[in-house]
């Protein structure tokens, strides 16, 4: 099989003053499965995958998370992943604007809800203190993974 881990920062890279999405670790394994054959499947287990959400459910001593879906807040960047991954599992969702997701591109895709529109937006957490109705809302529901 074929492991493949993409940190955080290759998800966008600047190019001519402008954010561009690079190839995330679903695409190159796919890639590379294309590439060998037939015979070899890309297996997805990132964000917001059926894998990934069995894993954050399935209780400690079985290995998993224990996540309380009820009970969590997910907080991201990404529509594409994390926000879907939220509201596929019923979890809250606060995206932060300083990362991957932009101000425009959130306004013009969560104007008809759907799976990528978050519970709260923030700019920032820098900007955090400048809004304490939202923080106190999501930090009574925040759950904590180490």
């Amino acid at each position: 099989g074929v492991m493949g881990y993409t940190s955080d920062h290759f998800e966008h890279a600047p190019f001519r003053n402008k954010q561009v999405r690079t190839i995330g670790n679903g695409g190159m394994a796919e890639a590379i499965c294309r590439t060998a054959g037939d015979s070899f499947t890309a297996i997805d287990c990132g964000k917001p995958s059926d894998i990934f959400v069995t894993h954050l459910r399935w209780p400690l001593e079985e290995g998993g998370l224990g996540i309380d879906f009820d009970n969590t807040v997910f907080v991201g960047d990404s529509m594409d992943t994390d926000i879907v991954l939220a509201n596929k599992t019923g979890m809250k969702s606060l995206l932060v604007l300083s990362g991957l997701t932009t101000m425009d591109e959130w306004r013009l895709r969560s104007k008809d809800g759907g799976p990528s529109a978050p519970t709260w937006v923030i700019d920032s957490f820098a900007s955090v203190h400048e809004e304490p109705g939202v923080i106190s809302k999501i930090m009574s529901k925040l759950h904590h993974i180490s």
